[in-house]
C-alpha cells in the first residue's frame, strides 16, 4: 500500500496499471473509494469520524487463551451497546470524547493487567494500579471503566462481587474560575493582531453566548444557524436546544462566514476547510492564556460564566435551562455549581434589602 496527501487514504496498485484506493482510519472498517471524486468520499468519511457519528469497528473477542481474562473483558466492553445487559453505560452510546478517555484507559488496563483473570483483580490490586496513575482526572475514569467491565462480568456470572463498588476517588477542587471583562478584552486583544485570530474570536463568542461545551461549539455546522437561533445537540447529554443568537455573536458570525475563502459544513475549520480538532483548540487556547497572563483560565469556564451573566441579568430557571441544555429541575440543583456567587449578585442583593427597608420604613410611619 501506499499513502496518498489525503488523510487516511491509501493505494493500491492493480495488474492492469491502474489504483484502487482505501480509506483505512484506526478502529474503523476499511472503506474502498470510488475512482470517481474519491477526495470527497474520503473527506466525508473523515468527518463522520471526527465527529463520532461513525460506528466504530466491532473489537475481534478472542476466546482462546486469554478467555475470561481482563483483556477479554475490556474487548467485550468496547462492543457494549443500549440492548446490552448488565452495564450502565454502554461502550458505544457514550459521548465521542468520552470513548476517546475509555479508549486510553482500556489500553492501558490491557497492557498492564491484560492476561490477569478477571476474579483474580481484588479490591487491593484494583488500588494500587489505580495509584499508578498520575492525576485524579485519569484516575476517575479508570476508576468508571473498571466499574463497567466488573458489571459486565457480573452480570455474565464470571464473578460475584465488584469491588470498585464505594471506592472513592479523592476529588479535585471544585473550579469558581469567571472570564471578567478585563480577561474577555484581553483575548479579543490577542485576536486582533493574530493572523488567525478571527477563527478564535469567533469561537470564543460561541461558548460565552451560547453556554455550551467546546464538544459541542466544535460541532455547530452552518446549517445549525438560521439567522436567529443556533441548534445544538450536546454530546454529553443528547438534548436538543435552540440557542437565540445574541446580536453581537450574529453580527460575528454573518462576517466571518463572509470572510472565508473555503467555507467548511462546520463554522469553526482549519484554513482547508477542514473541522477544528479539539487538539489543535487545546494548544492555541494555552498559547494565548500564556500570552495574555491568564494561566489559572480554561475554556470550559466560559460556560460557568455565561451561566453567572444570565443569572445576574435576572434570567429564571428555565430561561437559563432553555440555554444550558439542562432540564429545569436538574438545573435548580446545579445552579450553585455553574453560578458563582459575585460582587455584582450580592450588590444587587444589598439594593433589593434597601428598597424593601425604605417601603416598609414609609409604611410604619
Amino acid at each position: 500500500m501506499v499513502a496518498v496527501n489525503a488523510r487516511y487514504v491509501v493505494e493500491r496498485a492493480n495488474k492492469s496499471g491502474g489504483v484502487r484506493r482505501y480509506w483505512v482510519r484506526r478502529g474503523y472498517d476499511a472503506v474502498r473509494l470510488p475512482d470517481a471524486c474519491w477526495v470527497e468520499a474520503a473527506e466525508r468519511l473523515n468527518n463522520e469520524a471526527d465527529v463520532g457519528t461513525r460506528t466504530r469497528r466491532k473489537v475481534r473477542i478472542k476466546r482462546g487463551r486469554d478467555f475470561g481474562t481482563v483483556g477479554y473483558w475490556c474487548d467485550l466492553y468496547e462492543n457494549t451497546t443500549e440492548v446490552s445487559v448488565g452495564v450502565a453505560r454502554p461502550f458505544n452510546s457514550l459521548a465521542f470524547n468520552t470513548r476517546k478517555n475509555y479508549l486510553r484507559q482500556l489500553h492501558l488496563i490491557r497492557s498492564v493487567l491484560g492476561p490477569v483473570p478477571i476474579e483474580g483483580v481484588t479490591r487491593r490490586v484494583l488500588v494500587e494500579y489505580l495509584e499508578t496513575i498520575s492525576t485524579t482526572p485519569l484516575r476517575r475514569v479508570s476508576r468508571n471503566v473498571w466499574l463497567n467491565l466488573f458489571s459486565l462480568a457480573i452480570a455474565r456470572g464470571a464473578v460475584k462481587h465488584n469491588p470498585v463498588t464505594g471506592l472513592v476517588i479523592a476529588g479535585s477542587k471544585k473550579r469558581t474560575e469567571l472570564w471578567m471583562p478585563d480577561d474577555i478584552a484581553l483575548w479579543m486583544e490577542f485576536c486582533r493582531h493574530d493572523p488567525g485570530g478571527a477563527r478564535w474570536r469567533v469561537m470564543f463568542m460561541l461558548l460565552l453566548y451560547t453556554g455550551q461545551r467546546i464538544g459541542d461549539v466544535l460541532a455547530m455546522t452552518w446549517a445549525d444557524f438560521d439567522g436567529s437561533y443556533i441548534k445544538v445537540t450536546q454530546e454529553k447529554t443528547g438534548a436538543k436546544v435552540d440557542v437565540y443568537c445574541h446580536h453581537a455573536l450574529k453580527t460575528e458570525l454573518e462576517g466571518y462566514r463572509a470572510s472565508q475563502r473555503i467555507l467548511g459544513a462546520t463554522i469553526l475549520t482549519r484554513y482547508d476547510g477542514r473541522p477544528l480538532s479539539y487538539n489543535r483548540v487545546r494548544n492555541k487556547t494555552t498559547e494565548i492564556l500564556e500570552v495574555i497572563g491568564r494561566r489559572y483560565l480554561q475554556l470550559r469556564d466560559l460556560r460557568r460564566t455565561a451561566a453567572t451573566t444570565l443569572a445576574e441579568a435576572g434570567c429564571t430557571t428555565p430561561q437559563i435551562a432553555a440555554i444550558t441544555g439542562h432540564s429545569i429541575e436538574k438545573c435548580q440543583r446545579i445552579l450553585d455549581t455553574y453560578v458563582v456567587r459575585t460582587k455584582a449578585t450580592s450588590r444587587a442583593a444589598i439594593v433589593k434589602l434597601e428598597r424593601f427597608d425604605k417601603a416598609r420604613t414609609k409604611m410604619d410611619s
